[in-house]
C-alpha cells in the first residue's frame, strides 16, 4: 500500500489486493531418487496497514508544533463532553448544529479552554433554516487570557486535492495531513447514517483508512487550510477499515454572511 505523505497527497485507492500461495500437501512418500522436496509451506502476503499518519500535537516534532491548539473548545453538557468547538473571537465559538436539539437552552451547556476554564453560555445560534450545520455560541464574557487566541476563518474557497489538516480531538489532540476530496465518498461513508445529509455548503475530506485511526474524529471538530478554520465536523467519523473513508464538514467560506451577521449582532450585546 503507498504510504500517505504529510504534504497531504493521499493516494487514490486504500484498497490492497491479498493473494495467498498454497503448495499442495503431498499425498505419500516418494521413493524414487530424485531430488528432495522442501517443506510443504503456505505462504501468505499479509496485509499492511498505512502507518499511523495522524501526530500527536502534545508530542508533535519541532517542524508540526507550530500547529495551532489554544483557539479550541470543549462543550459540555452536564459536565460531559460532547462536542468540540473553535474560537473565532473573544466571544464567539463555532461548532456543529449536531451537538444541540432544536431550541437549545444555553444554561444547559459549558465551554471549556484548554487551560481547563469553564465559560458560561449567554446564547446559542443555529444555521439550520440557512442550510447550514453550524453552530454559533455566544458566551457570557469575553475571553481574556492571552493564551487563547481566536483562529482566522477562510478567506477563500476550498477546492478538491487541495491540503488540509483535520483535528482529531475525540482521545487527544492529534491532526491528520490529509486533502478535500469529492462529496462522492463521504456520500458513500454515509451511506447507512440516515440522519447525516451532504449539502452544497459542505465539504468533504479523507479520512484515515485505518479504523482504529480514522475513529479518533469527533464532531465539532476543526478543519484548517493554510492556518484559517474552513471547516468544522459535523457528524463525527463513519468508518470502515481498509476503505476510503470520509468526514463531512460544514464549509466554512459558504457560512461567512451567517457568521458575520451573528458577529454584528453580537457586538451589540
Amino acid at each position: 500500500m503507498t504510504r500517505s505523505h504529510r504534504t497531504g497527497k493521499v493516494p487514490a485507492n486504500g484498497i490492497v489486493r491479498v493473494i495467498e500461495y498454497i503448495v499442495p500437501k503431498s499425498t505419500g512418500k516418494n521413493k524414487h531418487k530424485h531430488k528432495k522436496k522442501k517443506p510443504n509451506t503456505k505462504k501468505t502476503c499479509k496485509k499492511k496497514h498505512v502507518s499511523r499518519n495522524y501526530i500527536n500535537l502534545q508530542n508533535a516534532p519541532i517542524n508540526e508544533s507550530k500547529i495551532p491548539t489554544n483557539f479550541l473548545m470543549k462543550l459540555r453538557e452536564n459536565n460531559m463532553i460532547i462536542c468540540m468547538g473553535s474560537l473565532i473571537t473573544t466571544r464567539l465559538v463555532l461548532s456543529s448544529t449536531s451537538c444541540f436539539p432544536k431550541n437549545p437552552i444555553p444554561s444547559l451547556y459549558k465551554l471549556e479552554d484548554i487551560r481547563s476554564q469553564q465559560h458560561v453560555i449567554h446564547q446559542i445560534f443555529l444555521g439550520t433554516s440557512l442550510g447550514l450545520e453550524l453552530a454559533i455560541v455566544l458566551l457570557a464574557e469575553d475571553i481574556e487570557d492571552h493564551r487563547m487566541q481566536p483562529i482566522p476563518v477562510c478567506s477563500s474557497q476550498l477546492r478538491v486535492q487541495d491540503n488540509v489538516s483535520m483535528y482529531m480531538t475525540k482521545t487527544r489532540v492529534n491532526f491528520l495531513r490529509t486533502q478535500i476530496v469529492g462529496n462522492a465518498i463521504c456520500k458513500q461513508s454515509y451511506l447507512q447514517n440516515e440522519s447525516a445529509y451532504i449539502t452544497e455548503t459542505s465539504i468533504c475530506v479523507q479520512n484515515s483508512d485505518v479504523a482504529k485511526d480514522c475513529e479518533l474524529t469527533t464532531k465539532g471538530d476543526p478543519l484548517l487550510h493554510e492556518g484559517q478554520l474552513c471547516g468544522i465536523n459535523v457528524y463525527g467519523p463513519n468508518c470502515v477499515e481498509g476503505a476510503i473513508n470520509g468526514d463531512i464538514y460544514v464549509n466554512i467560506f459558504k457560512a461567512l454572511d451567517f457568521v458575520e451577521r451573528i458577529v454584528k449582532r453580537t457586538d451589540e450585546i
